[in-house]
C-alpha cells in the first residue's frame, strides 16, 4: 500500500514522506495529491550520497508546492540516524537551518520519543528542542495509561510554547507484537482531547503499510477516525 493509499483508507488529510535511509520512489509519488492538505518531507539525503541533507531535503519538498508546510528531522535524537542526528548538529547549526527553512516558506520540526526523555539529560534536550518550530512525540512502546499521562505531561513540560503533534503506532514496535485495539482507542481519545484544548495541534497515525495486514489495532485506528476525522476544532 503506498503511502497516499495508505493516507486515504485511514481517512486522513495529511502526510509524512520519511524514507528512514531507504529508496523511496518520491517523485512517482508527488504525481498522486489526490486528499492531500498537507505535507511534511523527512530530511535526509534521500540516498544521494554525499547530498546536503537539507538542500537536498528541500528539492523534494518543492516536489509538493502545494501542499509541503514543514520538514522534519526522524530519529534525530537517535545515534546513528539517517538523518544525522545531534551529534551532527550544534544548536547554532539548528537555529540557521530552521531560519533558511523559515526563507525557503518552510516550518522545522523534529521528533521525539518517550525513551529519549528517559535517557538523556532533559536540560540539554530542552535546548535543541527550543530551536525548533514544532515536536512530533511518540512512545516506541506502546503505553499504558500510567505511562501515557506522565511522558505527556513531560513532553508538555519539554516543548512549552512549540507547535506539538502526538503520533500513535498501530504496531507496538518496541517488542513487535499487535498494538492493543483498546490502547490506541485511549490514545486517539486523550489526543482528541489536547486537540480541543489547544495543547496540540494534530495526532499522526503510523503507518500507512499496516492496511495490508488487517490488524485490529488498524480496524480501531480506522473506525476511529471515520467517527471523529471530520469534526470541527
Amino acid at each position: 500500500m503506498e503511502p497516499v493509499d495508505g493516507m486515504r483508507d485511514l481517512g486522513a488529510k495529511n502526510v509524512f514522506y520519511v524514507p528512514f535511509g531507504y529508496h523511496m520512489d518520491i517523485e512517482e509519488y508527488s504525481q498522486d495529491t489526490k486528499g492531500i492538505a498537507k505535507t511534511g518531507i523527512s530530511i535526509e539525503d534521500w540516498q544521494e550520497t554525499g547530498a546536503d541533507r537539507i538542500n537536498k531535503s528541500i528539492s523534494i519538498a518543492k516536489l509538493f508546492p502545494d501542499t509541503t508546510d514543514r520538514l522534519i528531522f526522524d530519529d534525530f535524537f537517535n545515534e546513528p540516524s539517517h538523518c544525522g542526528g545531534w551529534t551532527e548538529y550544534s544548536i547554532d547549526n539548528i537555529k540557521a537551518t530552521r531560519e533558511h527553512l523559515h526563507r525557503s516558506g518552510y516550518e522545522l520540526w523534529v521528533v521525539l520519543y518517550q525513551g529519549q526523555i528517559e535517557k538523556y539529560d532533559n536540560s540539554r534536550l530542552k535546548e535543541y528542542l527550543d530551536e525548533f518550530d514544532g515536536v512530533s512525540f511518540w512512545f516506541w512502546n506502546e503505553p499504558s495509561v500510567k505511562q501515557y499521562l506522565s511522558f505527556t505531561s513531560k513532553f508538555f513540560n519539554l516543548t512549552e510554547g512549540k507547535k506539538r503533534m502526538i503520533g500513535c503506532y498501530l504496531w507496538n514496535f518496541g517488542p513487535a507484537v499487535d498494538a492493543n485495539p483498546k490502547l490506541v482507542r485511549y490514545q486517539l481519545d486523550s489526543n482528541l482531547a489536547l486537540i480541543r484544548a489547544g495543547d496540540i495541534e494534530g495526532i499522526i497515525l503510523h503507518n500507512n503499510s499496516l492496511g495490508a495486514f488487517n490488524m485490529p489495532a488498524y480496524k480501531e485506528a480506522k473506525d476511529w477516525v471515520a467517527a471523529h476525522g471530520d469534526e470541527e476544532v
